[in-house]
């Protein structure tokens, strides 16, 4: 869909935020390493400028993106390959591989059977590897930008450890982020209906992330946000 395309190009622009949003979920990356729905490559960057000697696989299954990541990202440790969360196929064709890290950034929250996706990473993994999962949080919450961005769900916590546990995982880690960000989606999506992510409310929101991660961090202490960061162990 357009509109959510272009709201990726906001979102990928905003590069406190994305660094704040890579920061959470860098302690738990190790070993050889998957990222599933690269997108523009906002994480895929950071992924390979932080982890320079790991083994790195970026997918996707947009050819439009595939050719994108193919021409920004590079080098010996870097493989580029379709992936489409919803074929069999596509992850049979991993044959033997696996890896220890899997992330999954803002991803499951489009699939229609994101059981079949979690069950599938979790046969790529190795033993005691890690999926690392952000996905929009609270059901209620689901609007029109979570329309226009092709969602097929926004999740409870309780939701999220149920569908984990049942594929076989063990929680690590399970905290939300982004408290801020509520009011915004809120008032965008639900209030005014607004189909399109606004480039001046997130410019001025990306240069206050440093003020905003401190009052998280410090005073909410993550208990709600717009979005839910997991750690699932196999």
């Amino acid at each position: 869909m357009e509109e959510g395309r272009l709201n990726l190009q906001v979102l990928a622009k905003q590069d406190n935020f994305n660094d704040w949003l890579f920061s959470a979920i860098k302690p738990f990356i190790f070993g050889r390493i998957l990222e599933v729905g690269c997108g523009e490559g906002t994480i895929s960057r950071r992924l390979i400028i932080d982890f320079p000697r790991n083994k790195i696989c970026l997918s996707d299954v947009d050819g439009q993106y595939l050719a994108q990541l193919k021409i920004n990202f590079s080098g010996q440790n870097i493989q580029v390959r379709k992936l489409d969360l919803c074929s069999a196929a596509d992850f049979d064709s991993f044959g033997q591989e696996k890896f220890d890290t899997v992330v999954c950034s803002n991803v499951l929250e489009h699939i229609p059977d994101e059981l079949f996706t979690l069950e599938k990473i979790y046969g790529l993994l190795r033993p005691a590897g890690k999926l690392i999962l952000v996905v929009p949080q609270y059901p209620r919450l689901f609007n029109k930008l979570d329309e226009a961005a092709g969602h097929v769900r926004r999740y409870g916590q309780n939701e999220l450890i149920d569908k984990a546990l049942n594929v076989g995982f063990t929680i690590e880690k399970l905290e939300s982020f982004n408290a801020a960000g509520l009011m915004g989606w809120f008032l965008n999506g639900t209030l005014f209906q607004s189909r399109k992510l606004s480039q001046t409310a997130f410019t001025a929101f990306n240069a206050l992330v440093p003020i905003i991660k401190f009052i998280e961090k410090n005073i909410f202490g993550r208990r709600f946000g717009l979005s839910i960061i997991a750690v699932l162990k196999k």
